[in-house]
């Protein structure tokens, strides 16, 4: 009888409702999975050219769009413009990692590698999709609602495009010291810190405004991102790559300076719980703290 007791009591309780705000490249806020689980602006009246909750974010109805500063949080230009291969292309990933991958599979996997056309493809559509697919996530069998942040924008450039030619060569660099290069990219890798880090205290005012319980963001910057965004600049300021023993101490410096400089996000939203991606490189955290991951706040 006890045990009915109880079990009665937890049926009549409310299933808990969070507001989950999904800081990723967008959500597509019309999909049947769970267009009942969308978090709608209470004060805001759709598409009428005004700011009425007084936030900055004018018809902020779903959420907002921080790569393009706009409210479109998922462009749906991309719908239906991708190609059969790369719905393909996950298909066969699904059976790499089930084991049922045949070899003919996992040569066409290569030829498409190869493609850089496809990878540009892949990459575009990884990201149109992935804001959904974690939204998808975060509120199965709940009633919790996606608060749609778009920070990662559909198809991103690189940070350093190609290598660098004679006529690229800023002369600015070609009379200092070694030294002075080191100090030179050190603020240049703090400035840029700083820009990541401010974007996402920006983020972090608009989730604390709107009252989130709880912000995932499956991103973020590891060792191989930050070697590649190192290696750029290095050969900006050196004229030439740098060795790996060359680039680490930056590498530690860039991502040490990131989880410093994130506090300002997390002191930001004192009351939403953030989490994130620790990465998918398999390194030691401890060793090269993969940021906002990395960030030492409660």
């Amino acid at each position: 009888m006890k045990c009915l007791g109880l079990l009665t009591i937890l049926s009549v309780l409310p299933i808990y409702s969070a507001t989950i705000a999904v800081i990723d490249s967008g959500v597509d806020t019309k999909h049947k999975d769970f267009v009942s689980n969308i978090w709608m602006n209470p004060v805001e009246k759709e598409e009428n050219g005004r700011d009425e909750d007084g936030n900055g974010y004018q018809d902020d109805i779903f959420g907002w769009n921080f790569a393009e500063n706009n409210n479109l949080v998922l462009d749906r230009k991309y719908l239906g413009s991708f190609s059969k291969d790369v719905f393909k292309y996950f298909d066969i990933q699904g059976k790499q990692l089930l084991g049922t991958i045949s070899s003919e599979e996992i040569e066409w996997l290569k030829s498409k590698i190869e493609d850089k056309k496809f990878r540009s493809e892949l990459g575009t559509f990884g990201n149109f999709v992935h804001g959904t697919h974690v939204a998808g996530i975060s509120v199965k069998n709940s009633k919790s609602k996606i608060l749609s942040i778009k920070l990662l924008p559909t198809e991103v450039k690189p940070f350093v495009e190609g290598k660098l030619e004679e006529e690229e060569i800023d002369t600015r660099f070609l009379f200092l010291t070694n030294d002075m290069r080191e100090k030179i990219l050190k603020g240049l890798l703090g400035q840029l810190a700083k820009q990541q880090m401010g974007a996402l205290t920006n983020i972090a005012d608009y989730v604390h405004g709107h009252k989130a319980d709880i912000a995932n963001g499956s991103f973020g910057t590891g060792i191989n991102q930050a070697k590649m965004i190192v290696g750029g600049l290095y050969k900006v300021i050196f004229f030439k790559a740098p060795t790996e023993e060359q680039a680490i101490p930056f590498v530690k410096y860039f991502l040490e300076t990131l989880n410093e400089e994130a506090l300002q996000f997390t002191n930001a939203a004192p009351e939403t719980l953030f989490v994130f991606a620790a990465g998918n490189d398999g390194t030691d955290n401890d060793e090269y703290p993969a940021s906002p991951a990395g960030v030492k706040a409660d």
